[in-house]
């Protein structure tokens, strides 16, 4: 019996790890090739997320060895314990983070601050911002936990679909959470990433997007 492309997806979907699943199973994409398409690229992100990751760690280390004191084994523990879905709220000051990337979009042409984050699963626009633009909402299906720099706790549950982001003229939509507090406007997780098939290079904060008519659109971030 020859399995419809649903079946294969749900299949494809069953045997992702843990890590992508989480990424790609919300979106519920039924076409298959279209969902092939969308892990390599979750794939792709992760692995540059890993790099920057064992980078920051390596040069964390030879920085311990050479003040005399040994590497410290529980970094990074508290982290990988966090549920899939939090989301540590950025400072201005991280924007020259080696995962994340920060520039411009615009909502309804007026400019916002937007940092590019592989680290967050989910998409997020500051609830200043939002009321400002008076958009419509929904409920999301469930509440997502976002973490303050100073270990606090916020609920996310305000889910904005179909955000018209503009990008150098060419439209991206995005599902943005709205957050309580935080110091930038707009905050592009794997989601986002995911759906609209970017490369990026943390490193020389370049990010490839591809528009719907598969053209590419190259920005440098800001440093």
């Amino acid at each position: 019996m020859v399995a419809t492309e649903y079946e294969r997806c749900v299949h494809f979907e069953e045997g992702l790890k843990d890590n992508l699943r989480v990424l790609i199973a919300p979106q519920r994409e039924r076409k298959f090739a279209v969902l092939v398409e969308k892990a390599k690229i979750a794939e792709e992100v992760k692995r540059a997320e890993r790099q920057n990751c064992d980078r920051e760690k390596a040069k964390r280390d030879v920085e311990s060895s050479n003040a005399g004191r040994a590497p410290n084994k529980g970094a990074g523990l508290t982290e990988a314990r966090q549920p899939t879905l939090v989301y540590v709220v950025r400072r201005r000051e991280d924007g020259d983070a080696p995962d994340v990337i920060m520039g411009t979009s615009l909502i309804l042409n007026v400019p916002y601050v937007a940092l590019i984050d592989i680290g967050s699963t989910h998409s997020y626009i500051a609830c200043f911002v939002s009321e400002t633009l008076g958009m419509p909402y929904e409920s999301a299906s469930s509440e997502i936990s976002v973490a303050s720099p100073l270990g606090q706790s916020i609920r996310a549950s305000k889910l904005f679909r179909d955000v018209l982001l503009e990008v150098q003229e060419t439209i991206f939509l995005a599902d943005l959470m709205e957050l309580s507090s935080g110091e930038f406007n707009l905050i592009l997780g794997m989601d986002w990433l995911v759906n609209h098939r970017v490369s990026l290079n943390c490193a020389e904060k370049r990010v490839v997007l591809r528009s719907k008519e598969d053209n590419k659109i190259v920005v440098i971030g800001e440093r």
